[in-house]
């Protein structure tokens, strides 16, 4: 299941044994793959996708969680901005803080 919100949560066994397997060695990071599945749900502006993104918002990559952030921005409402506060209030991360603003200010 390739789904964008399955690809943006998965751990290191689901990316080397069913998503890196069908890339032939073209992209070796996960992170790259989770970046690319946050851009997806922040353009699908689906409200569903919301709590993936919140989870993404503390993974260990920080470029997982800036775009995390932006999808979230992308989407809005209410539910995505207080997990955009409350993420903003422990990221240490300039770039993903600035995501968050930025996010914020389009929500």
């Amino acid at each position: 299941d390739l789904k964008p919100q399955v690809l943006l949560d998965m751990d290191d066994h689901y990316f080397n044994n069913k998503v890196q397997q069908l890339l032939y060695g073209y992209i070796w990071e996960k992170k790259f793959i989770q970046r690319n599945a946050a851009i997806a749900l922040g353009n699908s502006r689906s409200e569903q996708a919301i709590g993936y993104l919140n989870r993404a918002l503390q993974d260990p990559e920080a470029m997982v969680r800036g775009y995390s952030a932006w999808a979230l921005g992308q989407i809005g409402g209410a539910k995505a901005k207080v997990y955009l506060e409350r993420a903003l209030s422990s990221e240490s991360s300039e770039m993903v803080i600035g995501e968050i603003k930025n996010a914020l200010i389009m929500n």
